[in-house]
């Protein structure tokens, strides 16, 4: 160091550089680990201007010379600076030097190198924000996952979050259906490529075979690839199979156009995806299927209503008729009118069961409008036209997931239908009320009641599907009834993540 240096207040064995200028940026002295961090391999650079020595950072530091040489100091915390190539980062200072006369004689600039940090912290950032991405892709198709209505759209979607969370140029989803490898989502590629790439010979027919992820760094190379993709821009290629209980329902395939290859970390947020999907798709054919029995079983429960109660009402119809017919005939009409009175009763309860069937058949009232809706106009659809007086009230304001509004709606529909076809009710009311964790429905009568241990032994009037209701949703129910006292049941539904 020079006696110009050694004047200086500053310990110099902790800077990475420590450089005196002029007011004309040429230098007047350095310390020796100066040397390294500028563009020269000349032993001195004494006198040579600062721009000279860093030519490709004068517009990084252009702001704090002017600065310095006004007479402020500057700061700058982790600086990027260009150096023979390479990028190389500072905390710089530089510090005006006055004579006694308050004038810029020189200026000071002290810089401590903090390369390797920051290229640390840079790949700590690039690490978290790729897991980042990798998290928000897994979450996206978890709810993705969650309502699925239309398997292609969903699965379309699902491949747009994979290919932003590995940076894929295109991708594709093939699924296996009837032994065939069938193409339902892609991204990123012609129509031309999709049916070669789907031809269950090459690279994709290889990993529904091995059942086992298949990575190809550079495809160009692998006899697997079709012609028609060697040609095209993409390079690097991940095929997973979707296998979430051993058996492979399909493919997901990435692909990039450029030579980044696909790392381990890539293939295993893929593996877990394509677990995810292959749950997805699962789940869409058993709802499907559990669609199919549900109508069947809705199909089933029909016949047999009409079949108990409006078939056998009008087989009752036709036998009083034509016992009237009969008197008639024989000139004794007054015989038959007790079975006039019988036929005009028999009527009414067909009536009551049509009325109902047809009610069942048309529940879109709860969709569009909501459950206190869909009961009032049940109510008002049914019980009032039968001369039943019903109400529905509130005892709080209602936010319900569907799930739990369709639980009650059934099971009012069933406590009703008993206060209509067995209590001979003339008032029903339905309440409901809701708090932070439960909300309670209660459907109460006036009707003849029933003898409850007798109701429970035989499972009739409906009271089994309201308990199988209830409990599968992991609430209670209380049912009150004695004959001529009429009949209330409660039941409560608890609003926790297990009764979504």
């Amino acid at each position: 160091m020079t006696n110009e240096l050694a004047k200086l207040d500053i310990d110099n064995q902790q800077a990475s550089a420590v450089v005196l200028l002029d007011t004309q940026l040429t230098l007047i002295d350095h310390n020796r680990s100066w040397l390294r961090y500028i563009d020269t391999s000349a032993d001195s650079v004494i006198g040579k201007h600062l721009y000279e020595l860093l030519p490709t950072s004068q517009e990084v530091i252009r702001p704090m010379i002017e600065q310095a040489l006004e007479g402020q100091e500057s700061h700058e915390k982790n600086l990027g600076l260009t150096v023979r190539d390479n990028t190389v980062y500072w905390d710089m200072t530089l510090e005006p030097q006055h004579d006694t006369g308050g004038n810029v004689t020189a200026v000071l600039l002290v810089a401590y190198a903090i390369t390797e940090e920051t290229l640390l912290r840079q790949l700590l950032e690039r690490r978290v924000d790729d897991r980042t991405r990798k998290l928000e892709a897994l979450y996206a198709i978890a709810n993705i996952a969650a309502d699925v209505h239309d398997l292609n759209s969903a699965l379309q979607t699902c491949l747009q979050h994979v290919l932003l969370a590995v940076d894929g140029s295109a991708g594709m989803i093939h699924l296996v259906e009837r032994d065939r490898l069938n193409p339902v989502a892609q991204i990123g590629l012609d129509e031309a490529l999709v049916g070669e790439i789907s031809v269950e010979s090459g690279l994709i027919g290889w990993t529904v075979q091995n059942r086992q992820p298949l990575v190809v760094s550079d495809m160009r190379l692998d006899p697997r690839t079709p012609s028609a993709l060697r040609e095209s821009e993409m390079i690097a290629y991940a095929a997973i199979p979707m296998q979430p209980k051993e058996q492979v329902l399909g493919v997901l395939s990435i692909f990039r156009d450029s030579s980044q290859r696909i790392t381990d970390a890539d293939v295993e947020l893929l593996v877990s995806v394509a677990e995810q999907v292959g749950s997805l798709i699962q789940l869409f054919h058993l709802q499907q299927e559990n669609s199919r029995l549900l109508v069947q079983e809705e199909r089933t429960r029909i016949a047999h209503q009409l079949h108990d109660a409006v078939t056998q009402s009008l087989y009752s119809l036709t036998l009083f008729a034509g016992a009237v017919q009969q008197y008639a005939a024989n000139g004794e009409l007054e015989k038959g009118l007790p079975y006039i009175q019988r036929i005009q009763h028999s009527a009414q309860q067909a009536l009551k069961e049509m009325r109902l069937l047809l009610h069942n058949l048309r529940p879109t009232a709860l969709e569009n409008e909501g459950l206190v809706e869909a009961l009032r106009q049940r109510i008002n659809a049914v019980e009032r036209r039968a001369n039943v007086q019903g109400q529905v009230i509130t005892k709080s304001e209602l936010d319900l997931p569907t799930s739990i509004e369709e639980t009650l709606y059934y099971i009012a529909n069933e406590a009703l239908n008993n206060a209509l076809k067995h209590a001979r009710a003339e008032r029903v009311l339905v309440m409901l009320e809701q708090s932070e964790s439960y909300v309670t429905m209660t459907v109460s009568d006036d009707g003849v009641g029933f003898e409850l241990n007798e109701a429970k032994k035989s499972g009739g009037m409906g009271l089994s599907s309201i308990r199988d209701r209830t409990k599968k949703r992991g609430g209670t129910l209380t049912i009150e009834s004695s004959p001529k006292q009429g009949t209330t049941i409660v039941v409560t539904l608890p609003l926790d993540e297990l009764s979504q």
